[in-house]
C-alpha cells in the first residue's frame, strides 16, 4: 500500500523549487533508513 500526497505549488523561482527537491530527496532517504533499520532490528 502506498500511503502519498500530492500537492501542486505554482509560482516558485529555481532556487525555492532545487530547495524542496532537495528536501524531498533527504526526507525519502530517512524514511527508506529507518525501515531498513527496523526491519533489521
Amino acid at each position: 500500500m502506498y500511503l502519498t500526497i500530492k500537492q501542486q505549488v505554482k509560482h516558485l523561482s529555481k532556487e525555492d523549487y532545487s530547495s524542496i527537491k532537495e528536501f524531498c530527496h533527504i526526507a525519502k532517504n530517512l524514511t527508506n533508513q529507518e525501515i531498513y533499520l527496523l526491519w533489521i532490528a
